[in-house]
């Protein structure tokens, strides 16, 4: 876990503030997706020098993974 840094409100502004903790690992879809939503050059450089391009990919094909599934799914209900 990292301290929660004040430069990261920008990006995880929903967070609540009682929560200062990150976990890299538990934490990895949010803080993809939000630092590639809304994060800077920097922020985004650091993203792939913390996951690497490899995990961030797999990230994203979950995501499409899981849409087919609820599409399949709504079409059966």
């Amino acid at each position: 876990m990292i301290k929660r840094l004040k430069k990261l409100d920008k990006l995880f502004w929903f967070l609540s503030k009682k929560e200062p903790d990150f976990n890299f690992e538990k934490d990895k879809r949010v803080i993809i997706h939000q630092t590639l939503a809304l994060g800077s050059a920097d922020d985004v450089r650091a993203l792939f020098k913390r996951y690497g391009a490899e995990e961030i990919r797999k990230e994203f094909q979950e995501i499409k993974r899981k849409r087919k599934i609820a599409q399949i799914a709504g079409l059966l209900l």
